[in-house]
């Protein structure tokens, strides 16, 4: 093996290959359109955006409301670490149909919270919440492979305390190493590190990716 150093380039080019394993994984989710085109307003938002005032809404003047062509529904989605994150999806009325709101409804960020389940709603968060978890997937791996790396003395070490990140590593990188032999005295901390990686995972991830991939090609 030729001596291949743990360089910046390196890093930045395994950080890109794993982007790329990152994206072909998200691509091979079925998307959902974050805009949805709905003719009506279904009565259970229309509560909402009126609240106890609802009975208002036939009273009042016309001009004294606001009517909106266009709305964010939301939805607050926890993980399983503690963390959480929305998903925000437009409501966009179309036909010629306006949403009749209060006066004080801001002119814009307008913005509706919904349940999970709402029926403008669920397919949507259905799939956010599988590309949340390729993201999430993807940035454990991400960190761990880069982590050991920097722990390396060189990539020759790396490949020899773990084989299989080769899966990980841009082939420019893998012929440079196995152009020609040659002894590496130097030791590293890189074995505690990969000690603690989840190497499992991290080969199941670039499987699992090389797998959605053939998928979306067939």
């Amino acid at each position: 093996m030729a001596y291949v150093a743990i360089s910046g380039n390196l890093v930045a080019s395994v950080k890109n290959h794993m982007d790329m394993m990152h994206d072909k994984d998200k691509r091979s989710i079925p998307e959902v359109d974050g805009t949805l085109d709905i003719n009506t307003v279904p009565n259970d938002i229309m509560d909402k955006v009126w609240g106890e005032h609802m009975h208002l809404a036939n009273q009042m003047p016309q001009e004294w409301k606001k009517y909106k062509d266009e709305v964010e529904l939301r939805v607050d989605i926890p993980r399983g670490d503690g963390t959480s994150y929305k998903i925000d999806r437009t409501m966009r009325l179309v036909g010629g149909i306006h949403m009749m709101c209060p006066p004080d409804t801001p002119n814009y960020g307008f913005r509706i919270q919904v349940p999970a389940d709402h029926e403008l709603m669920a397919e949507y968060v259905a799939y956010q919440i599988q590309v949340d978890e390729v993201k999430q997937r993807w940035n454990k791996v991400s960190t761990e492979i880069v982590k050991f790396l920097k722990n390396c003395k060189s990539l020759n070490e790396a490949l020899k305390l773990w084989p299989d990140v080769r899966i990980y590593i841009p082939k420019e990188f893998i012929d440079r190493v196995e152009h020609k032999a040659e002894r590496s005295a130097a030791t590293s901390t890189a074995l505690d590190v990969l000690k603690s990686i989840d190497t499992d995972g991290a080969v199941a991830a670039a499987v699992g990716a090389r797998l959605a991939a053939a998928r979306s090609q067939s």
